[in-house]
């Protein structure tokens, strides 16, 4: 036998003992640890409607939970879990064939009450209205020249339910649902004067010969923006212990600013200021800014464009970094002609996936409804004063939170996508 054939013979004999070798010696993969978590829920969804869906799973997709249930009526389960967040899926029927889906990603299920994102602005409290008039005469000769050349209100969003402006004369008439123990506030932009009046008869007639003049802020503005007054909220509350009386130095009806001011409030005692400022940058972009505070800021923090990166923004693959600070979240707003759909986020979730995340949780309400044609229509991110994501969903789903406990000021950017 040639020495080449019993080098063969030995090669072919090594390679059967190797492989049996290995054969004998690989181990199976280890098995899938066993679920001994639990993740206690007792949510609601307070919102006007005969039922909703309420989805949960893992972030790996297992659902964890699928369930019909009526709004304002709590649901109560344990889910079998080793996971400490999960992905949490709220979809509404708004009538027809079209829904409003919330999703809630990376969240602790156990520590939310609500399913709906409220409002951190103040709750005012109503008190009694009984209609009432008043009768301005001898106001400053040139201003009065038609309904936008004053303002006029007697309680947050109450303003007059009729008015007649004679530029001859001088004069406003004008009716409206008068807050008992409200002063009527009435300043005249253009010129930045004030009156202050408390109601005395049904009718009364106010001299307006020696009115007060309104502070005027104007923002410091490290980067270019437009303040819309007629967006913006400004509410002096006297006494933060009864709501029911509160003066607001804005209007949703007409805008209180002028060339050069922002904004423009009377020069009264208030225990707190609630602000919140609706503007535009440079890019035209919605950027606002709230604060529950003793003392207006002149320069407002607002989110400015090198404070995040886009990377995509497709239906399935939506990408931002915040290079800088942290918000305290991002979300995205998603449409079609049959879905109106948010997904919140935290900051180090950089990528999220909300066709294939809606697509894995099989909605039983969404199905037969397209998600592939979803489109991302707006982005945006929030800074909220010592909070981060972990407590931001369950204090701005919990109206009793947001009323116990005030924030002190928040800063958001909203960008329209093409």
């Amino acid at each position: 036998m040639s020495r080449r054939i019993l080098s063969l013979i030995s090669s072919f004999i090594f390679s059967l003992f190797f492989f049996s070798c290995s054969k004998t010696n690989s181990t199976p993969p280890p098995p899938p640890p066993p679920v001994v978590g639990t993740m206690n829920i007792n949510v609601s969804y307070p919102a006007q409607g005969p039922q909703f869906e309420l989805i949960i799973s893992e972030p790996g997709g297992t659902v964890l939970l699928d369930t019909l249930a009526p709004t304002n009526t709590p649901i109560t389960a344990a889910l079998k879990t080793n996971s400490t967040v999960v992905d949490l899926t709220t979809v509404l029927s708004q009538g027809g064939n079209f829904f409003s889906v919330n999703t809630f990603k990376s969240i602790n299920a156990s520590t939310l009450t609500g399913l709906t994102p409220g409002s951190y602005f103040i709750k005012t409290k109503l008190g009694t209205t009984t209609p009432a008039s008043l009768f301005y005469n001898n106001i400053p000769s040139g201003v009065i020249n038609g309904f936008n050349s004053f303002v006029f209100t007697n309680y947050p969003d109450n303003s007059s339910t009729g008015s007649q402006a004679s530029p001859a004369n001088n004069t406003i008439a004008l009716n409206y649902l008068n807050y008992t123990g409200n002063y009527a506030y009435l300043i005249l932009p253009a010129v930045g004067l004030y009156n202050l009046h408390m109601q005395t008869n049904v009718t009364d007639t106010v001299d307006c010969s020696h009115l007060d003049t309104a502070i005027a802020l104007t923002f410091n503005r490290p980067s270019p923006f437009t303040v819309s007054s007629l967006y913006s909220t400004f509410l002096g509350i006297p006494d933060t212990t009864d709501l029911t009386k509160i003066i607001a130095f804005t209007s949703l009806f007409t805008a209180t600013n002028r060339p050069g001011v922002d904004l423009q409030y009377p020069n009264v005692p208030v225990q707190k200021y609630e602000l919140y400022v609706n503007a535009t940058n440079a890019s035209n972009d919605v950027v606002d800014y709230y604060c529950y505070t003793n003392t207006i800021p002149l320069t407002l923090p607002f989110p400015a464009e090198t404070d995040y990166s886009l990377s995509s923004t497709t239906n399935d693959n939506f990408s931002v970094s915040f290079p800088n600070a942290a918000p305290t979240y991002y979300a995205a707003f998603l449409s079609n002609a049959n879905i109106l759909m948010a997904i919140y986020a935290p900051s180090d979730t950089s990528t999220i996936h909300p066709v294939t995340l809606l697509t894995n949780q099989k909605s039983k309400l969404l199905q037969g409804v397209t998600l592939s044609n979803l489109a991302v229509k707006t982005f945006e991110f929030e800074n909220i004063t010592g909070m981060n994501y972990a407590a931001f969903l369950p204090y701005i789903t919990n109206p009793a939170a947001i009323q116990a406990k005030r924030i002190t000021s928040a800063a958001n950017l909203i960008k329209t996508l093409p």
